[in-house]
């Protein structure tokens, strides 16, 4: 076993080579260009050390299970380990979470990622990749199909100051755009350098970037559909200037973006692929594996989950029984309230009609016998 403080130093560059050679990407991507992908390399490889002994030992042992990952990927897991003497799930899990960047979750361990999957015994590693990055249908509801939207407020500057959320930088694609919305947070994957690296592979085995997930991790690469359309969600959430700040706030901590934004534009096969989807349809149609997380982020920005206390209040109360409630309760205030007008009225009329039937000085509009200072109307009509 090589010694622990190989893995606490940096990479040496035959190391960094090797490492680029199991995605094919040799002599296409400059090895400085990815040295954000080889620290999560390095620190995965870190973390395992807790674990006696640990899954992978540095670095030989961690390329040999990269290529058996590639080869093998369709085979069950339990034939990939019967097969090789020695061979742990823990250490399998570790190959994914590394070669893949996706989550593996193994079992009696906490991994500290939002979506755990695990990958089961009987499974293919085809089969862990399709379940973890499906492609969602478009909903059923032609009312929700229909609901207009605006690519627009898809981007980071609304997710932070419309809807109030905090962008997390994850390691794990598994966690790309998952809305945590207890926690207002949104997690995007901090490593496009590696996806570019991917990318330049799978194009020159094939230029269509048509392959399939078989085909993929026969060249230790996630879906080239799946990576391309990554790539497009970035373009979306930084598509406007004031996005464009957020993200260059993000580089000062994180040199991945900046190192791989200029790849974040992808070619257009026809005119309506250079329009941005306004509708919820066509954002599943142009992102089959991420439209429902898009779709969530959307709904978060048109109706942000209540974060202050006033907020929370008003949200419990939005309810139809609150609604029915306050809304008898505002009628009977009305009633009340009209009652009292009709009383304050009839008063009003009853005091001056009291002081002028009792007002002496007017002739014939008093309800009192008049006094015997003069004669009565009767004697002055005989007179």
């Amino acid at each position: 076993m090589a010694p622990v403080h190989n893995v606490n130093q940096d990479l040496d560059d035959q190391t960094r080579e090797r490492i680029i050679q199991v995605f094919g990407a040799g002599g296409l991507v400059p090895a400085n260009k990815l040295k954000p992908y080889f620290d999560h390399y390095k620190n995965e490889m870190k973390s395992s050390l807790i674990i006696i002994p640990p899954p992978i030992p540095p670095h030989d042992p961690a390329i040999e299970i990269f290529n058996l990952l590639k080869t093998s990927a369709y085979q069950p897991k339990h034939t990939m380990m019967s097969s090789n003497d020695g061979l742990t799930s823990a250490a399998l899990d570790l190959g994914v979470r590394i070669m893949l960047g996706t989550s593996c979750k193994t079992p009696g361990t906490y991994a500290g990622d939002v979506f755990m999957p695990e990958w089961r015994n009987g499974e293919s590693l085809i089969e862990f990749v399709d379940r973890v990055y499906p492609r969602y249908p478009i909903p059923a509801d032609e009312a929700v199909r229909n609901t207009v939207i605006s690519s627009a407020r898809l981007s980071a500057d609304s997710l932070k100051n419309d809807s109030r959320l905090t962008i997390e930088w994850t390691n794990r694609l598994s966690d790309h755009l998952i809305l945590l919305t207890e926690w207002k947070k949104v997690y995007i994957f901090r490593y496009p350098c590696y996806i570019k690296m991917c990318l330049e592979a799978l194009s020159k085995d094939k230029p269509e970037l048509d392959q399939d997930t078989a085909s993929s991790l026969a060249m230790g690469a996630l879906p080239a559909a799946l990576l391309i359309e990554t790539l497009a969600t970035y373009g979306l959430l930084f598509s406007n200037e004031a996005s464009r700040t957020t993200l260059r706030e993000a580089i000062k901590q994180d040199s991945a973006f900046g190192s791989a934004y200029s790849t974040f534009s992808l070619p257009h096969n026809e005119p309506r692929d250079a329009r941005s989807p306004d509708t919820i349809e066509l954002l599943y149609k142009k992102f089959p594996h991420w439209g429902g997380r898009l779709e969530d982020l959307w709904k978060e920005i048109d109706n942000p989950t209540p974060a202050t206390r006033i907020e929370k209040f008003s949200e419990k109360r939005k309810s139809p029984r609150w609604t029915t409630w306050w809304g008898l309760l505002g009628l009977l205030f009305a009633i009340l309230f009209g009652i009292a007008a009709t009383v304050l009225g009839a008063v009003q009329v009853w005091i001056p009609w009291c002081s002028w039937m009792d007002n002496p000085s007017i002739s014939g509009r008093s309800a009192k016998p008049l006094n015997n200072e003069g004669p009565s109307p009767g004697k002055r009509l005989a007179r």
